[in-house]
């Protein structure tokens, strides 16, 4: 299951850069002062089939990637698979990676109309250039809107450590104890690449779907 779609991938497409920036937290520094440092290369593969939903990506990050990532002081980066047009909740997942201390975001307080799966890394000062990484995720027996089609995004995402002094932050990673990344680490820049190179999976009406696209 782990390597059903993202062991085939292959790019070498460069990656051309636009910038979703989330005001108002901790530590946040911009692009224009550390460079881009999200992955320059990768493919994303999306299957359908009987109600169930597999996304995949693979992508490699370049050495200037991973000296702009160590320059943003990220405490985490994160993978995210958006599924729109399904029913919030209703589906059992399942994750397979190989990032460095890899753990499954929670789902609490995403869009009703929405599914956010995300993967994560709670420890990007591990992740290396030119080597592969891959994030896989199994959706059981999804639900989506009537008349409506599941679309699907992918995001890359680098986090800061909740702040005790915000009062969003600070009692969801109460909430985890203040040690459970899935809790505690906050968006603080997310790279929408529907905007750099990628366009969204359409997934149809069909129950069967199945692309692989690079960028």
């Amino acid at each position: 299951m782990a390597t059903f779609l993202a062991r085939s991938f292959s790019t070498s497409v460069a990656l051309v850069t636009a910038i979703a920036l989330i005001p108002g937290t901790a530590n946040a520094i911009s692009v224009k002062e550390c460079g881009s440092w999200w992955p320059s290369q990768g493919s994303m593969g999306v299957h359908k089939y009987n109600g169930n939903l597999e996304i995949g990506v693979e992508f490699t990050f370049s050495e200037k990637e991973i000296e702009s990532l160590r320059c943003t002081r990220a405490r985490g980066i994160e993978v995210d698979f958006v599924v729109e047009n399904v029913v919030q909740k209703y589906g059992d997942k399942e994750y397979y990676s190989d990032l460095p201390k890899a753990y499954a975001d929670t789902e609490f307080d995403d869009p009703y109309s929405t599914r956010v799966l995300t993967i994560g890394s709670a420890d990007p000062g591990a992740i290396k250039a030119d080597v592969p990484y891959y994030v896989n995720i199994h959706l059981n027996k999804y639900v989506r809107l009537i008349d409506k089609t599941p679309t699907v995004y992918l995001n890359f995402q680098r986090g800061h450590w909740a702040s005790k002094f915000n009062p969003k932050e600070a009692p969801a990673c109460a909430r985890g104890r203040w040690k459970d990344p899935k809790w505690c680490i906050f968006a603080t820049e997310t790279i929408l690449m529907s905007k750099n190179g990628l366009q969204p999976f359409n997934t149809g009406n069909s129950n069967n779907f199945s692309e692989i696209r690079s960028w």
